[in-house]
């Protein structure tokens, strides 16, 4: 079972904001939301051919205190590397522990 003590590592939750591109438009812009304390578990590795190039993928696992304003749509910030949010799930279903999936690639 996890608990506070193994939460040694940090990680910045970052949500998209849209910026004015000066022409009329936007382009995507990351803002820092919160730092949080987590347990950071690396679960896999994979190559695949994106627009005809070799993209190379990390996947990790943060575990951390529950908070509902993290979102699917937002990314972390982990070590210098940008991840990108793809699942979150609620540990024991009692909003006391949370898993943030989370791969490179993409953002």
């Amino acid at each position: 079972m996890t608990c506070p003590r193994d939460f040694q590592e940090v990680a910045t939750i970052r949500e998209a904001t849209k910026v004015s591109d000066n022409a009329g438009g936007y382009t995507k812009s990351w803002a820092d939301r919160v730092t949080i304390f987590c347990m950071i578990e690396e679960t896999a590795g994979a190559e695949s051919i994106i627009g005809g190039r070799l993209e190379h993928t990390t996947s990790l696992v943060l575990t951390t205190h529950y908070d509902s304003t993290i979102l699917p749509t937002d990314s972390a910030l982990v070590d210098g590397t940008e991840y990108k949010i793809t699942r979150v799930e609620n540990v024991d279903r009692k909003d006391e522990y949370m898993r943030i999936y989370c791969e490179t690639g993409r953002i």
